[in-house]
Formats: structure tokens, sequence, C-alpha cells
């Protein structure tokens, strides 16, 4: 008996062993890709008329703010609108969207998530409203957005973009550990993943705020999600027709507020790794398909969303190790010897995130100053993600919870620029003050 659990243990570590090195050296092969030349979207004059989105719960604290940022576009003030779209609000959301400039956009059907709140407007805005939009961005109310966001959006939709995803940047580095970590996490999406992909001419992936969707395209295929990240399961519909690419961005940059606590964090990502986990089921069959018929982005999201799965199954060659060591009743020296390669492994994990980090962080050209909570800490951060994922799968948890941000940061904290170049702003686009309700 114990020879027949010795077989198929060491059969369950080389298995899920080479499956995990594969999935390893598939994302570093294209992570590499980065370091290429990416192409440069070529500049063009601005000629759409898009409509800015921003579904809003609660968040009378950091809305105006956003609202402030677009008002503060370079791009001529007849081509868009700032639109807040209050859903489930307690708070007075809506009057302060008001009193900072934005039209007001009331959803009038019961929503449960984002997702639901986006197919409400974009069925609203393409039937009912009067107003012909050529494009429409689609922000969280806690960003506040560069100046030349727009321009940059208007570039890759004149240049064939129909799905773009701009550079998602971040508010608050430094605050606390796990809002840097937060930070350093979607540097590495923007640089190993969606720069390498744009490199590579692949699709990049959609990541929950600073996207833009053309008109034609969500007028032939809508927006429907059911997940509980729709952003990730919009690129997979897109993955699933060929020929479709979400364009990253580079120039567009939104500046994003990340959580302050392991458990908003940890809430936060419960959501992320559940909703991947939901893509992955609902989106194989379709996916795998156009795959085998060269769909490289099909492909590039199966394995995307085997992620957390990937990380579960990376624990069983762990508990087989422990098993054939309990079965096979090894000597004290053979524990002391993996005691000591686990301990070894442990350190040069860590030394390995702190190196990796710094370089992620420089890579971005960014003060690696302002993230040495997150460049020491990141360690923690990726290990707290492997019992999320067990929870994902073993305890879904498939409500929609909302974030609640509370960091008042202007777009003046972060660019650095004067009181008076503020004011004078604000003079230049008064006529954009006027409440407005759709």
């Amino acid at each position: 008996m114990a020879g027949v659990i010795n077989t198929i243990c060491n059969v369950i570590i080389i298995t899920f062993t080479v499956a995990m090195v594969l999935h390893g050296i598939y994302y570093v092969a294209t992570a590499m890709q980065s370091f290429r030349k990416i192409p440069k979207i070529p500049k063009r004059e601005p000629q759409l008329r898009m409509a800015i989105i921003i579904p809003s719960r609660n968040e009378e604290r950091v809305v105006g703010n956003l609202v402030d940022s677009l008002k503060r576009q370079n791009y001529p003030k007849e081509l868009y609108d700032i639109i807040v779209v209050p859903n489930n609000c307690t708070d007075n959301t809506k009057g302060v969207a008001l009193e900072h400039g934005a039209k007001v956009m009331d959803c009038t059907v019961p929503v449960k998530s984002k997702g639901e709140v986006l197919k409400f407007v974009f069925e609203k805005m393409l039937t009912d409203e009067p107003i012909h939009y050529d494009a429409f961005c689609v922000f969280d109310s806690d960003n506040v957005v560069d100046p030349e966001f727009l321009q940059a959006m208007n570039d890759a939709f004149l240049n064939g973009a129909r799905i773009t995803q701009a550079y998602r940047d971040t508010k608050n580095p430094s605050d606390t550990w796990v809002s840097s970590c937060h930070s350093i996490y979607y540097y590495t999406i923007n640089g190993f993943f969606n720069r390498a992909r744009m490199a590579m001419k692949w699709s990049g992936a959609l990541n929950g705020t600073g996207f833009g969707i053309r008109r034609d395209y969500l007028e032939k295929y809508g927006f429907d999600t059911y997940t509980l990240t729709e952003d990730l399961e919009y690129t997979a519909q897109a993955a699933c027709v060929p020929g479709e690419l979400v364009t990253w961005v580079p120039d567009a940059i939104t500046y994003d507020e990340h959580p302050l606590t392991l458990k908003e964090s940890w809430k936060q990502r419960s959501r992320w790794t559940t909703g991947t986990i939901q893509c992955f089921f609902r989106y194989f069959g379709k996916l795998f398909t156009v795959g085998i018929k060269g769909g490289s982005a099909s492909i590039d999201m199966l394995v995307l969303f085997s992620a957390p799965i990937m990380q579960i199954l990376g624990l069983l060659p762990f508990i087989a190790i422990i098993v054939n060591a309990i079965v096979s009743k090894p000597s004290a020296e053979w524990w002391t010897t993996v005691a000591i390669t686990g301990v070894v492994t442990m350190v040069l994990f860590y030394l390995f995130t702190v190196i990796f980090t710094w370089f992620v962080v420089k890579t971005e050209k960014k003060d690696p100053k302002l993230f040495l909570k997150g460049i020491f800490s990141f360690s923690l951060f990726l290990a707290t993600w492997m019992p999320i994922a067990v929870l994902a799968i073993i305890k879904p948890n498939f409500e929609w919870k909302p974030m609640y941000h509370t960091r008042n940061i202007t777009l003046d904290d972060i660019m650095g620029t004067s009181n008076a170049n503020k004011q004078d702003d604000t003079e230049e686009h008064e006529g954009l003050k006027e409440p407005v309700q759709l």
C-alpha cells in the first residue's frame, strides 16, 4: 500500500511541478517582450465626441475630484460630456456630481454590479439619448485623470482601435504597505502584460477603469456581462471574436486609489479571483475553439483565467511531498534537510520579490522611495493570494461588494501644479459648471 501511495504522490509531484514551471515560463517569455519597442500611436486631430461614464455608489468623497480633473482635459470641451451614474446610493453622490459640473444619469433599473450599471447606460445611450457619441470612456469614481487622456484615446480610436485600456497609475503609493503593493501590482500589469502584448501585436486586457469602447463595437456586440469581473469578461468576449483586440494606450493615464488595509485588499482580490474563475469556466469552450483556429488572444486569455487554478494546483506537489514523507517515515536528518530547504527557498523568494518589485518601479520610471513599503512586503502580498484562491474555489462569494474610497487627492496633488494654475483652469471651464441631469 505504501508503494502505491508513493507512486501516486510522485506522479502528482512531477505532473503539477511541470505544469507550474510551464505556466511560469509562458509568463516570463511574454513579459520579456515588454522590452521591445512598442508601436507609437500616431497623433490625430480631435474629432470624436465622447461620453465619459462614471458609475458611482456612495462616492461623495471622491467623485468631485474626478469630475474636476476631467474638466481640465486638453480636448475640445464641446466634444465630450461627463456623466455620473449614481446607483444604490445612500449619500450625496448625485449632489456632489452636479455641484462640480457633471451631468447625471439616474439608474432606473435594479442593479447589483458595475457590469449591470454599464449595460443599462450603454443600452440607454445607444437608443434613447439625443446626443450621438462616437465613443465611451469608463472610470471609477476614485480616479483622477491626466489632462491628455481623451486626446490619447481619440488618437487610438482614429487609428483603428475599438476597445482601449489606459495606463493605470496610482494616487496613493505610499499610504500603507497594502496600497503600495497594489500600486506595484498594476505597474506590473501595465509593463509586463499590456505593454508586452502591444509589442507582440496581441490583445491587452481591460482592468476595471480607464477603458474605452467605440460606438460601432457596442452597436454590434453590446455590453452584457455576468461575472464579478466585468472587465476581464468583456476582454474574453472580445477575444472570442477573431480580429478584435484590446489596444493598450500608454499615453492615456488614470490615477487610481488603492486599498489601505489588508481587509479591504482581501475583499477586492477575492472578487477578482472569483470572477476570474467564473470567466475560466464560462468561456473555456469558446476561447479554446477560437484559439485552435489561430486566435492568440484567446489562448492568452485562457492562460490568464487559469492563474487562480494554477495557484491551487501548485499546492498539490507540497501536499504530496508531505504525504510521501509520512508514509515513508524518513529519518530526522531528512526532515532537517527539508526544513532547511524550505527556509532557504522562502529567503530566496523574498529576495527575488524585493529585486523584482524594485525593477518594476524603476522600469515604470517611478521613484522607488515612494514604494519602499510595497517593495519590502510584496512577497507577503503574493502569499496572501494563495488562501484567497483556495477560498474562491471551495467557498466562492458571488455578492458584489463596493469599495469605499476616502483619499481626497486631487490632480494638483499628484501633478504638483500650482494653485494659480488651478484657478486659471477653473475660469477656463466656467461654462461646464451649470448642473445638468439627463
